[in-house]
């Protein structure tokens, strides 16, 4: 009571006798008051702000009159109000992320979002981008208190990866693709749409060109040459040539966490494909053919885990993976707007030639994007 300068034992005693008010007698560490108090340091009104599960907060006001002290509850709701920052990483993202003003407690959780089964930000180095919004929370124009992550963005080379917050039905909800899709990885169960099995995966075949009698460590996907031809996941270019003997032009994707495709007898390659480059789920990445031996077009496929061939068909893979229905319809107008704020502040960190972008408000970053879009600042950029 002191630090609100309150000299009042009528008001202490009144705290200790009525249960209504005990919240003011044992406050908790980090919890929000305000008080109005006389010049002789009784109060006039004093309000202790509490923070419940699943948005149950209640606001305790104790008020002072001509017939002495009353006390009263009500809910209340925070005022929420987005800051967004992007750091561009040098020594380490913590350190940056501290010097641009984003507080620690948002720090610890950007380094707890997950991504394919391990921490996204773990792969974030020197030179790569993490961009973050994040609620502060307002009561009666005072800052009280910083809220959720809302998002994260990391862009790592030339991947970017965007993610929302969204409450999915679990303590503390998760983190998703705008879309609802979920950060667990997910496959294609083939890299063709429209295809016949000519051939399946078999510990013995015989081959229809050599003869030779031997294991066949993929499924033969016969469609018409030139057929698209796709990545069944996410994941990084490791061979796109001809030098494995039989193959023709091949393709070999590491996909991570132990899984690894290859696409044999291509005709050829789709643009920008080429080892180190990073390709998504469903991207276009060559087309079916007959190069190397080969008997007609078709495309062989291969399934690895842990560097061994697994039958494509029955592998134990996560086809589709979404946010349930009703959460995501749901949160979908917010994130929309997040995903716009994203963009805005990519588009201002871009503006100011990649480096770091300390914390602003969500309006501070439109006029930040407005200003870079004025001719004397464009004329200034290209100076």
């Amino acid at each position: 009571m002191a630090r609100l300068g309150i000299n009042d034992p009528e008001l202490e005693k009144f705290i200790y006798s009525n249960p209504d008010a005990a919240v003011f007698a044992y406050p908790r560490r980090g919890q929000f008051a305000l008080a109005r108090v006389a010049g002789n340091g009784q109060v006039i009104s004093l309000s202790m702000y509490v923070e419940g599960a699943r948005n149950r907060n209640i606001k305790t006001t104790i008020t002072r009159d001509a017939k002495g002290l009353t006390v009263a509850s009500a809910p209340f709701k925070f005022d929420s109000h987005n800051s967004m920052a992007a750091i561009r990483v040098g020594r380490s993202f913590a350190a940056e992320a501290r010097e641009a003003g984003v507080p620690s407690d948002i720090i610890a959780d950007a380094n707890r979002v997950e991504y394919r089964n391990s921490p996204l930000l773990r792969k974030a180095g020197r030179g790569d981008t993490v961009s973050l919004i994040y609620e502060n929370r307002f009561i009666d124009g005072h800052l009280v208190s910083t809220g959720r992550l809302l998002g994260i963005e990391l862009q790592h080379g030339k991947e970017v990866t965007p993610l929302y917050w969204f409450e999915d039905g679990t303590k503390g909800g998760g983190y998703y693709y705008a879309n609802g899709e979920t950060t667990e990885q997910t496959f294609r169960r083939y890299p063709l749409n429209s295809f016949r099995i000519s051939s399946p995966f078999t510990t013995s075949r015989r081959n229809p060109v050599t003869g030779r009698v031997r294991a066949h460590e993929g499924v033969d996907l016969a469609a018409p040459r030139g057929t698209p031809v796709y990545s069944v996941s996410d994941g990084i270019i490791e061979a796109a040539d001809s030098s494995l003997s039989g193959y023709g032009n091949r393709i070999d994707i590491n996909h991570g966490n132990g899984y690894s495709t290859r696409y044999g007898h291509l005709k050829g390659y789709a643009k920008g494909i080429r080892p180190g480059v990073f390709v998504k789920k469903g991207q276009l990445i060559g087309y079916c053919g007959s190069t190397g031996v080969s008997t007609g077009p078709h495309v062989h496929f291969e399934f690895h885990v842990n560097g061994r061939p697994v039958n494509p068909v029955k592998v134990a893979i996560q086809t589709n993976a979404r946010i349930p229905s009703r959460y995501y319809a749901a949160a979908r107008p917010r994130v929309t707007a997040l995903a716009r704020q994203m963009k805005q502040l990519d588009a201002v960190q871009t503006a100011s030639n990649g480096k770091t972008v300390p914390v602003m408000s969500a309006d501070q970053v439109k006029a930040a994007l407005a200003a870079a879009d004025t001719p004397a600042s464009k004329k200034k950029q290209q100076g």
